[in-house]
């Protein structure tokens, strides 16, 4: 086994340097020929991916040492290139929600001794493609409308702020959370399911399609959301007031029936595919990268690749 490593040392406020660092010496300890490639600015990672994956021979493993948004890059990369390459993943991002979800090591040393046999599964992730924008793109956790986008927009400022501060700021959740309810703006949305009939939901926070159960950083809002489940969920949240997220979030920490309790508040749907069509500017995010949209016919797909899964323990 020999392993290429890429690398964004800037992950997680400077946490993918550590990670990068602890696989090497581990590496190093247990004999294992490496090759490292890592990111000196946002957007070089598909640039390092086509100039070096075609050196790699048979007995590569390809890692990935970043956050979400590093592991969206390589995964987009390849599926728009139609490369098969397994990949593996370290984790070194602050929200972590695919690597929470998937239960994979985080510590460098064991993954690498488990990477030797560790299995190949069909991932799960989210395909889709935007008409007027002309954007296509993957997400291995959701893509979303409304308050989320906000909240990630609210949050790359933060981590701006903090890295501009060098680490005297400290980031806070809960602050981008409030901050983008009060300046929530709600908006109309048409959604059609399985290519069936398609319906009319108004006055919306959130329109999203989740592709397992965490959000925002660890929070599980949509429990019924699993890798593996062959499906994915479209998730509406409307005429939500202060008062509805006061009393809905202790279900939301806790057992998870936040959408059994507010019926007319929080809706989920089942689907493998969908189109959200939306008729004015919106804020949208991706695995937590924020865009604006002029407006919105959006379609999704489930779609699956060849990923090395480094468990915790076996799920």
């Amino acid at each position: 086994m020999n392993l290429f490593i890429f690398g964004n040392p800037m992950s997680g406020s400077h946490s993918g340097q550590l990670q990068i660092n602890q696989i090497v010496e581990a590496c190093t300890k247990h004999s294992i020929h490496f090759k490292l490639f890592q990111t000196q600015r946002a957007g070089e990672l598909p640039e390092l991916l086509e100039k070096h994956l075609p050196e790699r021979n048979e007995h590569t493993k390809v890692v990935i040492i970043g956050g979400d948004g590093t592991l969206n890059e390589a995964l987009q990369y390849l599926k728009q290139h139609h490369l098969i390459v397994p990949l593996s993943y370290l984790p070194a991002g602050t929200g972590n929600d695919f690597s929470r979800e998937m239960n994979l090591i985080h510590d460098a040393e064991q993954f690498v001794m488990n990477l030797q046999t560790a299995p190949t599964v069909d991932l799960e992730f989210l395909s889709y493609h935007e008409k007027y924008s002309d954007k296509s793109g993957v997400a291995l956790n959701s893509l979303g409308f409304g308050i989320d986008a906000a909240i990630c927009e609210l949050n790359q400022h933060q981590r701006q702020a903090v890295l501009e501060s060098n680490g005297i700021k400290k980031a806070s959740y809960l602050t981008p959370i409030l901050k983008a309810f009060r300046e929530r703006e709600e908006f109309d949305a048409i959604i059609t399911l399985n290519s069936s009939e398609s319906f009319s939901v108004t006055q919306n926070l959130l329109v999203g399609a989740f592709n397992h159960s965490y959000f925002g950083g660890g929070i599980r809002f949509v429990p019924t959301a699993k890798q593996g489940n062959h499906s994915f969920e479209i998730v509406i949240a409307r005429k939500v007031s202060a008062f509805t997220i006061l009393k809905a979030f202790p279900f939301i920490l806790t057992n998870g029936t936040h959408f059994k309790h507010f019926p007319n508040n929080l809706q989920k749907y089942n689907c493998t595919s969908a189109r959200i069509q939306i008729n004015e500017p919106i804020k949208a995010q991706t695995d937590g990268e924020f865009i604006i949209y002029d407006k919105v016919d959006l379609n999704i797909s489930l779609e699956y690749y060849p990923f090395i899964v480094t468990y915790i323990q076996q799920k």
